[in-house]
């Protein structure tokens, strides 16, 4: 990731997932009692977890900073390819 990125990240997203991993981390705890695991079986069920938490909360972040980078950037004018159009019907 670029710097910028890295720190609208961390400013940001960070915090929101960090709150939300408090809820499910509980949720967790009470399926992995539920299903009598070891203590070995829940490290490997938080791993899992968290895992998937880094990585679709990175993925909804560079997904959702994509869109509104395309949303606010400038829009192309049309002579600004007029050169090009020629080239397509």
């Amino acid at each position: 990731m670029d710097d910028i990125y890295e720190w609208l990240f961390d400013q940001y997203a960070l915090p929101q997932m960090q709150d939300i991993a408090g809820g499910q981390d509980q949720v967790l705890d009470r399926l992995a009692g539920a299903l009598r695991l070891s203590r070995n079986g829940r490290r490997s069920l938080m791993d899992i977890a968290d895992n998937m938490r880094v990585q679709w909360g990175t993925e909804a972040f560079v997904l959702g900073l994509r869109m509104g980078l395309g949303l606010c950037g400038p829009r192309p004018r049309e002579t600004d390819c007029g050169r090009l159009s020629y080239l397509f019907p």
